[in-house]
């Protein structure tokens, strides 16, 4: 998982912002492996059974088709050991081409997140239906040989079913660590894709789940403090209703408890101070839709519950498969109308508002579109990643109407909770 950098700060009429403003893609990835002791979509991305080829790695993919193909995207060696070669249809093996150079784990760097990811980690989950049940996963590095055995279960029916229990062995060499994203495919979530967030936290995408034929997808974000990892996701299904849920693990003590279940109107505290508020207000398919090609799901990006008298700040970021643009945005959390109103009146610079589903409106040109709303106050910027020169006025108009679509959105989904 890369490390957040400190958020930029840069003036605009609502001040300070939170966000950080990125000019390109240059976050690492070198913390990717906490991701084994951090959430269960991101520890149990596996690969294809051991009684099939072994997965191979493009780009930051693990593809079961290429490897059903024979075929990999980059010219690394095979994978050469490290992974358990029982036949068991319980143990999954995951690796592929080894990854070189600056883009390959060390030794070092593998036994650091020994010593922070193994062990028991002992939790639970629990969703807005009253569905319920205890999770386990049990995760141990081996540094020295760049591997990974981690086990994950379940206990009663996530997503609507059982799931059975799968050991992942892991060839750690096989990720890129430049990669900005990883597409596995696993026997117990379908096809994930992890995509790093901050230093302790990353999102998913779940599809075509087994078993599953009524769940578009699974959009889920998770946040790691100290020895507890918490995980929010929402089950969206393929007739339009949704389903939120809670998970939880810690590594010490007693078994975690998830978290309450928040909503858009009444989000919990850790919801919003972890960013996972606001990256579940929008998903990857609505944003695919907005920009006209396919976009990660956010993942969160921290907040700050003391950002003004009654205002909180939850902040969440999305990146375009093609790395051509990153979407960053931050839903303000007012106390009450009042406390809204009085932040937007001392951030206001009073232009023209532009029409919408909101109170009132603007856009900033480097800044982006500011949006009230009765007791939130959004702001979304849209940056080009790959930019040399400053937008033309063709490419700022159309990065305005995408900044608007996107607080559109927020809006509707702020008002639906």
């Amino acid at each position: 998982m890369h490390r957040a950098q400190p958020p930029a700060t840069t003036q605009s009429p609502m001040g300070t912002t939170p966000i950080s403003m990125v000019s390109g893609l240059v976050l690492t990835r070198r913390d990717l492996f906490t991701l084994l002791g951090s959430a269960a979509v991101l520890v149990a991305c596996g690969g294809k059974s051991h009684t099939a080829s072994p997965s191979t790695a493009s780009s930051g993919t693990l593809s079961g088709a290429a490897a059903s193909a024979g075929t990999a995207g980059n010219s690394g060696p095979p994978l050469t050991g490290g992974a358990s070669t029982s036949a068991s249809g319980n143990v999954v093996q995951l690796g592929g081409p080894h990854a070189t150079g600056s883009d390959a784990i060390s030794v070092a760097e593998a036994e650091r997140e020994e010593q922070t990811a193994d062990g028991h980690w002992q939790g639970g989950w629990h969703d807005a239906t009253g569905a319920s049940g205890d999770s386990d996963l049990i995760i141990a590095i081996d540094g020295a040989s760049r591997t990974a055995k981690v086990t994950v279960s379940f206990g009663g029916k996530p997503f609507g079913a059982a799931i059975p229990a799968v050991t992942y062995d892991i060839d750690l060499l096989s990720f890129m660590l430049s990669a900005d994203s990883y597409t596995v495919s696993s026997p117990q979530f379908g096809q994930v894709t992890a995509v790093p967030g901050g230093s302790n936290n990353a999102s998913g995408t779940l599809r075509a789940i087994p078993g599953q034929p009524t769940i578009d997808h699974v959009d889920v974000n998770g946040t790691r403090i100290g020895q507890r990892v918490d995980v929010g996701y929402t089950v969206q299904y393929t007739d339009g209703h949704s389903v939120k849920g809670t998970m939880a693990w810690t590594a010490s003590g007693a078994r975690a408890i998830p978290a309450a279940l928040g909503s858009s109107g009444a989000p919990t505290t850790t919801d919003i101070s972890s960013g996972t508020y606001a990256a579940e207000l929008l998903d990857a398919k609505s944003l695919t839709t907005i920009f006209g090609e396919p976009f990660s799901a956010p993942t969160s990006n921290g907040g700050n519950l003391l950002y003004d008298n009654g205002i909180a700040t939850s902040n969440a970021r999305a990146t375009a498969t093609s790395g051509d643009y990153v979407l960053q945005y931050t839903v303000y959390v007012g106390t009450n109308a009042a406390d809204t109103a009085a932040f937007w009146a001392k951030q206001n610079a009073g232009l023209p508002t532009t029409p919408g589903p909101w109170e009132s409106g603007f856009y900033f040109p480097g800044a982006g579109f500011y949006a009230e709303l009765p007791t939130r106050v959004l702001l979304v910027n849209v940056v080009q990643l790959k930019a040399t020169a400053p937008p033309t006025p063709q490419q700022l108009t159309k990065i305005q109407q995408w900044a608007t679509q996107v607080a559109t959105a927020l809006t509707t989904s702020l008002k639906a909770g």
